[in-house]
Order: structure tokens, then C-alpha cells, then sequence
């Protein structure tokens, strides 16, 4: 028998009437490794009780009450926390009347080897203490056990609801299509939260023209709230400043509702271009990853913005043949400042295949977009390019590059495959010689007279040269 068991230190009071069975009882359990605490009297052992509880007590029989003090009316006797055996010798056996009832550990009897009696005693209590230990022991790591239990099964539905509402963001998302243009986002986002089941409703802010002013847009939607304008203290050419978003949101709560999240389309500044102050239910969109909603309607938005972009920088290589005409006819009347070098792609050649062809349809529009394309790319600066009707198109040059980019203009127009637009391209022209590149002057009686008086000569061209197919292209 070892003192501890389990890593228990086991706990022994005593509370004898004679010393000298005291020393006996307590040398024999120093010996099993059990240190005991001696009290003489009652109410030593009754203020030792109220601090901490031993594992067994034993209580001598002549000590059961002192003054008003009974043993039995002890707290920790009463709600049966106490264990404990009595001891007693056959001089006072008479008094064991008093323990009758008790629910007690056992009988020692002091003048028959009473350590060897308290052996047993403390055996059985040794292992209810042990089994005690191990019931506490096995009853936390159930408890961990259902904790770790009840954490996997609220991970996985926390992961089924994350992964439903990625599904229905990926859905979502693949619903707001593309737009072109700031105003079509704007009415875009507008049908979208409109067509959201879960919105309860939503508003929009953005900055004006001046830059100087948060404005709702003005659009109908049954979950759009019309928001107040918001003045700023100063311009944002960088996008809703931090402050100003604060100050939308203050104004959007009540207005709007009280469960509100706030999107942030970005576009190229490090603020957002617009703001979205929405109300959903908390408790079904907890786990919704509005960052990742945030980066989409971003990433269209730039979209948008970058295709506007490339289409204001080719527009700005456009331009109307009335522009042209009025821009060279200032400098022809009015000595403006000319920056350009006019010159002619004359196409009446293909103009004319085309009607002695009538039954090979030619591809316009293709024709078109491929043979400005490639004018794009090969012309430098400031050049414009002009369609003059089907038969021409008119190229400004930018004066600083004319001869490396009109040389660079005559090569492109000479390897450019006309051929191919047509719809039976085995038919094959013989040559390009009419598919005519010169440099004139600025002025738009010049080109009229040009287009009108050259129409005759390329009329001229003998038919048997149009209708004779070849089987190679002159390189």
C-alpha cells in the first residue's frame, strides 16, 4: 500500500483521545508513506474541517462531542462528504451507542492491533478514492470528447454554409454580366441587389463631377433607397475618401436598415469609385465572403474602365470626314497650325471588283475593322484615320513620322490581302496597281475633286483585266 495513488496525496486526520495511540497509529502510516494530521479535540478538528477535507478520518468514539459541538451535526458529516471509521478500545466499548446509525468506514479496535485494522480501512478507501479519480478523469475526457465532438459537427455545417454561399456567390456573380461604362454599372448594381432574395434593401453612393459630392443616383428599385447628397470639405480626385464612406454609412443606418454591409467598388484609385451600403440578415449571411463579392464587382468595374479607356484612345485616331473636312479647310482658308500630312488610300479599285462581281459577296465590316486595326498599329503620334465613303480612306499623318510611317503605309497596303474578304476567295485579283497610296494637300475641294475626277480613270480599267482569275497572288 503506497500513500499515493494516481498521483493522489492521501489525506489522514486524526482525532484521538490518548496521545500514545495517536504515535502509534500515526508511526505506522508514515511507514506506508501517509502522513497524518493529529487533533485532540473536537473542535480543533471542526475548525480543520471547514478549510479542507481529508480523505478518511478516524474519530475516536470518546470524542464524538465536546461542549456543543457533536460529531455527527458536522456540514461535511451531515451531507455525507466526510469519510470516516471510529475508533474505540473495550474499556469505553459502551460509547460506540453514539456512532449507531452512521454511515462509517469501520470499527478499529485500539487494544487488538489497531494499525492492521486500519489497513483494511484504508485499502477500500484507497481504492474509492482511486476509481474516483479515474470516474473524474474519464468523465472530463468524455466531456472533451463531446466538446471536440460538437466543434467537428459545427465545423462541418460552418463549412456546408460557407461552401453553399460560395456556390451562391459564384451563381451571383456570374449573373451580373459585363458592362461598359460607369453609368452602366451603376444600373447594373441596381438590378442586381433588386434581384438578390436575400436584400432587404440597399443605397448607392458616388462621387459627382465635381468631386466635391457624395449623390444617390436617381433610378428607380423597389429595395433602392434614395439617399441623401453628401457634401464633402474638399475635392477626391482619388476616390470616396475614408471619412466620407463613415458619414454614408451613419446615414444609411435607419435609413436603409439596421443589419448593414458596406461594398466597395474599386476602380484605379487606392478609394473606392462607389459605395454600397446594403441590409441583409445577419444570422443568414454570416459566413458570405463579401471581400471576394467586393473583388468581383471590382474587377468588371475596371474592366469597364479599361475598355473605356482603349475605346477613347482609338476614337481619338477617329474621325468623321465633316471633322476632317473643317479642320483642313481652317488651315487651306484660315493659315491654321497644321500638324498633319494628308494621305489617300484610294480603294476604288476593290469598289469596282465588287460590282463586276456581284454574285461574290465581300465582307465589309471585317474588311473594315482588320484594315484600321493594322493602321493602328503601324502609324506613330497623332494620326486619324477618316473613311471616305466605301472607295478611300483619308490618313493624317503625324507630321513628325511623315516619311518613315508613309512608306511603312504604302508597304502595308501593298501586302494587305484584299483577296480574302471575298466569299469565294479562289478567285484571286491579279494584282493590287490600283489600290492607290499618295500624299495631297489639305484641302477638302482637293479631295472631292480627287475622288470625283479619279472615279473615271479606275472606270477606265478594262473589264478583261477585272474578270481574269489567277491561281497565285503577285506577291
Amino acid at each position: 500500500m503506497k500513500g499515493q495513488g494516481q498521483g493522489i496525496e492521501f489525506q489522514i486526520a486524526l482525532l484521538l483521545d490518548d496521545v500514545t495511540d495517536a504515535k502509534i497509529l500515526s508511526d505506522g502510516l508514515r511507514e506506508l508513506g501517509i502522513f497524518a494530521h493529529y487533533y485532540q479535540d473536537l473542535d480543533e478538528l471542526w475548525v480543520g474541517l471547514s478549510s479542507y477535507t481529508p480523505h478518511l478520518c478516524i474519530v475516536d468514539v470518546k470524542r464524538m462531542s465536546e461542549g456543543n459541538l457533536i460529531f455527527k451535526q458536522h456540514p461535511k458529516v451531515k451531507n455525507h462528504e466526510l469519510k470516516y471509521a471510529f475508533f474505540y478500545k473495550d474499556s469505553y466499548q459502551i460509547l460506540l451507542s453514539s456512532a449507531y446509525g452512521m454511515n462509517h468506514y469501520g470499527l478499529i479496535r485500539g487494544d487488538l492491533a489497531p494499525l492492521d485494522q486500519l489497513k483494511s480501512v484504508l485499502r477500500r478507501r484507497q481504492d474509492e478514492v482511486e476509481l474516483i479519480a479515474e470516474n473524474k478523469d474519464l468523465q472530463n475526457r468524455i466531456e472533451r470528447l463531446k466538446n471536440r465532438s460538437q466543434k467537428v459537427v459545427k465545423d462541418l455545417e460552418t463549412i456546408q454554409i460557407k461552401s453553399n454561399q460560395d456556390k451562391q456567390l459564384k451563381a451571383i456573380v456570374s449573373e451580373f454580366g459585363k458592362v461598359n461604362s460607369h453609368s452602366e454599372m451603376i444600373g447594373r448594381i441596381n438590378y442586381f441587389f433588386n434581384s438578390w432574395s436575400a436584400c432587404k434593401g440597399f443605397g448607392l453612393y458616388y462621387l459627382n463631377s465635381t468631386k466635391q459630392k457624395l449623390v444617390s443616383p436617381n433610378i428607380e428599385g423597389k429595395k433602392l433607397k434614395k439617399l441623401p447628397d453628401l457634401w464633402l470639405s474638399n475635392p477626391s480626385d482619388g476616390g470616396i475618401p475614408d471619412y466620407a464612406q463613415e458619414m454614408a454609412y451613419d446615414v444609411s443606418y435607419g435609413v436603409i436598415g439596421d443589419e448593414l454591409v458596406a461594398l466597395r467598388v474599386f476602380g484605379s484609385e487606392n478609394a473606392p469609385d462607389i459605395l454600397i451600403i446594403a441590409e441583409f440578415p445577419e444570422t443568414e449571411m454570416k459566413f458570405f465572403n463579401w471581400g471576394q463579392l467586393e473583388m468581383k464587382l471590382s474587377s468588371e468595374y475596371r474592366r469597364c474602365l479599361l475598355q473605356y479607356s482603349k475605346d477613347n484612345s482609338i476614337s481619338s485616331h477617329r474621325s468623321s470626314v465633316f471633322e476632317l473636312f473643317e479642320s483642313l479647310d481652317n488651315v487651306h482658308f484660315h493659315k491654321s497650325d497644321y500638324n498633319h500630312r494628308l494621305a489617300i488610300v484610294d480603294l476604288s479599285y476593290i469598289v469596282e471588283m465588287t460590282k463586276q462581281r456581284v454574285n461574290n459577296r465581300f465582307h465589309w465590316r471585317a474588311f473594315e475593322e482588320d484594315f484600321k486595326s493594322g493602321l493602328d498599329s503601324i502609324l506613330n503620334g497623332d494620326f486619324l484615320l477618316c473613311s471616305y465613303g466605301v472607295d478611300s480612306f483619308l490618313v493624317m499623318i503625324d507630321k513628325n513620322y511623315v516619311e518613315h510611317d508613309f512608306n511603312k503605309l504604302k508597304l502595308f497596303t501593298s501586302q494587305f490581302s484584299f483577296w480574302k474578304y471575298f466569299e469565294d476567295s479562289s478567285v484571286i485579283m491579279k494584282n493590287f496597281e490600283s489600290i492607290n497610296v499618295r500624299l495631297t494637300a489639305p484641302s477638302s475641294i482637293n479631295i472631292i475633286r480627287q475622288m470625283h475626277d479619279g472615279l473615271g480613270d479606275i472606270m477606265a480599267v478594262p473589264k478583261s483585266n477585272l474578270n481574269r482569275p489567277v491561281t497565285q497572288l503577285d506577291a
